[in-house]
C-alpha cells in the first residue's frame, strides 16, 4: 500500500509547527523566519510526480500563508509557479546530492520570500524596501536551504521506508 499522501500531510503539517515554533532570524530592522515549508514543496516538485509537487506546492504555499496571516494567495500562487518551474526544468530521475539541492534550493525559497514581500507591500500590510528586503534574504536563504537540503534526505528516506519509492540502483555499463 503506497503511503504518498499520508507522509506528505505530515510532512507538510511537522514543517509548519516547527517553522511557526522556531524563532525569527534578526536582520537589521526586520526578523527573517526560516523557511521549511518550501523546503517540503521544492522535495516534492522535483522528486515526485509533477500532480504530487503541485499538490505540496499548493498546501505549502496556504500554510505559510495562513501562519503569517498573509492575504490568500500570496505564497500560494508563488509556490505553484515555482513548483511548475522546478517540475518543468528538472532533470529526470537523477540521484542528487545534499549540496546540489542545497543549491537548487536557493532560487525555489528566494522566489517564495520575495512573493510574500511584494504582496505585503501592494496590500499595504508592510512597506517593501530594498535594503531590508535583501537583508532578510540573506538572513534567511542559508538556513533555508539548509533545511531543504536536510528535508530532502529525511523526506527521501521516508518515502523509500514507506514503499512509496523504489531504492535508486545505477545503471550497469556492460
Amino acid at each position: 500500500m503506497k503511503l504518498d499522501l499520508p507522509v506528505m500531510v505530515a510532512a507538510l503539517l511537522v514543517a509548519a509547527s516547527v517553522q511557526d515554533i522556531l524563532p525569527a532570524i534578526p536582520c537589521g530592522g526586520a526578523a527573517a523566519k526560516i523557511q521549511l515549508l518550501p523546503a517540503v514543496a521544492f522535495y516534492y516538485a522535483l522528486s515526485r510526480p509533477w500532480q504530487m509537487g503541485l499538490f505540496a506546492a499548493l498546501w505549502a504555499g496556504i500554510l505559510t500563508d495562513s501562519q503569517a496571516m498573509l492575504p490568500r494567495g500570496t505564497t500560494s500562487f508563488a509556490m505553484l509557479a515555482a513548483a511548475g518551474a522546478t517540475i518543468a526544468l528538472r532533470a529526470g530521475a537523477a540521484r542528487r546530492t545534499p549540496v546540489q539541492v542545497l543549491f537548487l534550493s536557493i532560487p525555489f525559497t528566494a522566489f517564495a520570500i520575495a512573493a510574500q514581500r511584494v504582496r505585503a507591500a501592494l496590500s499595504g500590510i508592510a512597506p517593501l524596501r530594498g535594503q531590508a528586503f535583501a537583508a532578510e534574504l540573506l538572513a534567511a536563504l542559508p538556513f533555508s536551504a539548509i533545511a531543504a537540503a536536510c528535508a530532502w534526505r529525511a523526506l527521501a528516506r521516508i518515502d523509500l521506508m514507506a514503499e512509496n519509492t523504489a531504492p535508486f540502483r545505477k545503471e550497469e555499463v556492460t
